[in-house]
């Protein structure tokens, strides 16, 4: 059975909106070996321009992006609107492959939203997912 706060997120229209690193309510996370260049950062807005949350990436090829963090409000949080944004991520910037570093308790989530994990040593704790 669907809940009705899902059922409402599916309803609602998310939007990306680009900040600078100083914009951002967390800041930069971590340097990772994969990304070629800077950090980016989009605050995701739903209805009146209510922020959610953010998304934290970079572009690792001009195909593949890595997500470095997503934070969603608590009050937002288990109704959807983190694989919403991880669609609409993917859209905005028309990268095919996101790959992530998935810390532990995360994971449930990022495999949930279809990521499934990468093969090899240098890639530890790492998820991939192709559109």
């Amino acid at each position: 059975m669907i809940s009705l706060s899902r059922l409402l997120c599916e309803q609602v229209e998310i939007n990306l909106n680009p900040i600078e690193e100083y914009e951002s309510d967390f800041g930069k996370s971590y340097n990772t070996p994969f990304i070629k260049g800077p950090h980016k950062f989009f605050e995701m807005l739903a209805q009146y321009n209510t922020k959610i949350g953010e998304i934290e990436y970079g572009d690792v090829d001009p195909g593949t992006l890595e997500i470095v963090s997503i934070h969603i409000d608590k009050q937002h949080r288990s109704k959807g609107f983190g694989r919403l944004a991880l669609t609409k991520l993917m859209q905005v910037t028309g990268k095919k492959t996101a790959i992530l570093k998935a810390a532990p308790s995360s994971k449930k989530f990022w495999k949930k939203a279809g990521f499934v994990p990468m093969r090899g040593k240098q890639v530890t704790s790492y998820f991939t997912k192709t559109i």
